[in-house]
């Protein structure tokens, strides 16, 4: 029953983002190139480098209690051309562990923005992802979503 909550709760926010980026026509294009002719945004070149600045910059005493109740705090980032993002935070509940979360994801400035191959060359185009983090937080238990 959770996992059904979090995924409607997950839906509704990325169907409530997306509609920021929908409006360009670069967009589609990037949805429709086939999957070797796209390149997702990241950050640093790849997920385990998130994971490893994560790692690095939380405090774990605050996101990593075992005394936490557990659940998810979902970070969703949308990436314009220049690959500067913009975070939100879907609230885990504690308002410490919110607040850190989003000190180290704002400590980010920079991601590489997504793009697409058209006409033998890369085009950059706005997109999000959105990184659900396990609470009392696991280092290697994150996932990613790309829209």
């Amino acid at each position: 029953m959770r996992r059904t909550l979090l995924t409607i709760c997950l839906a509704i926010t990325c169907v409530c983002v997306q509609g920021q980026i929908k409006d360009s026509v670069a967009y589609y294009e990037y949805h429709n190139a086939p999957k070797d002719q796209r390149k997702f945004p990241s950050y640093a070149g790849n997920e385990k480098e998130l994971r490893r600045f994560l790692n690095e910059n939380l405090n774990m005493d605050i996101v990593a209690n075992k005394n936490l109740k557990k659940g998810y705090a979902k970070v969703v980032c949308v990436i314009d051309l220049s690959g500067e993002p913009k975070y939100s935070l879907n609230s885990y509940g504690n308002k410490k562990v919110d607040n850190e979360i989003m000190r180290v994801f704002n400590l980010i400035t920079y991601w590489n923005p997504a793009e697409y191959l058209k006409d033998e060359s890369w085009v950059k185009v706005a997109s999000q992802l959105m990184i659900l983090i396990n609470i009392p937080y696991k280092p290697d238990d994150i996932k990613f979503y790309y829209f």
